[in-house]
């Protein structure tokens, strides 16, 4: 028990980062979402190469009340447990699980 506790403490002091990304939901008939995002959506994401580590990620957007699958906007995504700091331009993928439903690039 003891053990766990340590490790809870060290997420504690877990680093976020915040970046805008252009994303492009997959549609339902390529085998993406069957439902919209909605400001607060948490999933995965992988920078760079399909194979790379998954971060965990919130993502939220002003524009509009939803995002639909098919559609694209410009998003604010916040990661989590001190995930690399993307560059601009650097591709990124959106998973539910082990599924691909999103694909965009992070801006500036």
């Amino acid at each position: 028990m003891r053990e766990c506790h340590q490790r809870r403490a060290e997420y504690a002091e877990s680093v976020a980062t915040e970046f805008d990304a252009d994303l492009r939901l997959l549609p339902t008939a390529e085998g993406g979402r069957e439902t919209a995002l909605r400001p607060g959506y948490r999933s995965i994401v992988r920078f760079g190469e399909p194979d790379s580590e998954a971060w965990g990620v919130e993502i939220t957007f002003d524009d509009q009340a939803e995002l639909a699958p098919g559609e694209s906007a410009i998003v604010r995504m916040l990661a989590w447990a001190d995930p690399p700091h993307p560059t601009a331009g650097t591709a990124i993928r959106l998973y539910e699980g082990a599924r691909l439903v999103g694909a965009g690039v992070v801006r500036k």
